[in-house]
């Protein structure tokens, strides 16, 4: 089962950024945006979120374990090769879709970046009780009984990407260690 996230930018109070399908929990993706910064775009936060957000304006399947010096392209089938899956090449050429702090897309977990402060922020979407929201697309958000927007978005972690790594399990399991309050 897919675990949906957010790849973004601050943006005001909140971020702009695109989709991401797959472990988008923090051991999956959030380790993997730390690795790639660093790895893969040589701790250039700038030119990692051109590629990821600017270029790849429809978002991800997945970029978890990907070589960005592969092509990125989404190949239907079983994928041997660890291209990034995008779902604006190869396979799929989707239009833009870019996402907010607003958006309902089953989306759990958020990434937002700050690259002139060399930052990343790690949101969860929680339920008015702190517990972790899951849903799927138009799930989240709205109250049964009263229509109203009932989650939120949670920090859960902010750091410079110059630091120390987070403990990527303990962000996951935060809200069970904090008795299902946010943070």
């Amino acid at each position: 089962m897919s675990t949906r996230a957010a790849i973004g930018r601050t943006h005001g109070d909140g971020f702009l950024g695109v989709y991401h399908h797959w472990d988008g929990y923090p051991t999956g993706l959030g380790a993997a945006l730390w690795e790639l910064q660093r790895s893969q775009f040589g701790g250039d936060l700038a030119q990692m979120l051109r590629v990821l957000i600017d270029e790849h304006p429809a978002g991800w399947s997945t970029i978890n374990g990907a070589d960005f010096s592969l092509q990125p392209g989404f190949a239907e089938g079983p994928v041997d090769d660890r291209r990034p899956q995008c779902y604006c090449h190869g396979h799929r050429h989707e239009e833009p879709q870019p996402v907010t702090e607003q958006d309902d897309l089953g989306m759990e977990w958020a990434y937002v970046f700050d690259a002139p402060a060399n930052t990343m922020a790690v949101l969860e979407r929680v339920r008015p009780t702190g517990g972790h929201a899951v849903g799927m697309f138009g799930t989240l958000g709205v109250g049964r009984d009263t229509g109203e927007r009932e989650d939120r978005w949670a920090l859960r972690w902010a750091g410079r990407l110059d630091g120390e790594e987070p403990d990527w399990g303990f962000l996951e399991r935060r809200h069970e260690a904090v008795g299902k309050e946010p943070v």
